[in-house]
């Protein structure tokens, strides 16, 4: 039975390749086991919104920006009496944030914006909400 593999170990593969004519090819790659994670981070990101309200002909409109203060990935659904009209599909499904998203609300309608981060270290963030109107 091979020994259990921990974190920081050297792992070294090589590989040799022979071909139809009995040539042959070889390479070799080094893996540094590290832990999950990435070293130990345990702190959720911290992602903040930006909620530009605008209206035009008694319609009221969102330009939403969502920005994370570390690399991950972004979820975001609309919910209520509202509907996305670029940046998005057009659902209350979570979908992953890639850019500023347009919002139209219906008229006088209220709707709930949802929205958290998952870094590389898959720590995941509480949800923010904010209350469109």
């Amino acid at each position: 039975m091979a020994p259990a593999v921990t974190q920081n170990t050297l792992l070294q593969f090589e590989l040799t390749v022979t071909d139809d004519v009995s040539q042959t090819g070889t390479d070799s790659v080094d893996i540094t086991v590290q832990p999950v994670g990435g070293g130990g981070d345990t702190t959720p990101p911290v992602t903040t919104g930006t909620f530009d309200r605008t209206t035009s002909k008694g319609k009221v409109y969102y330009d939403i920006t969502l920005s994370a203060d570390e690399p991950a990935t972004t979820h975001f659904r609309l919910t209520g009496q509202a509907h996305i009209t670029a940046g998005g599909a057009d659902t209350t499904a979570w979908q992953v944030y890639t850019g500023p998203i347009s919002v139209a609300m219906d008229k006088n309608g209220t709707a709930n914006f949802d929205y958290y981060s998952v870094d590389i270290a898959n720590n995941t963030e509480t949800t923010h909400t904010e209350v469109l109107q």
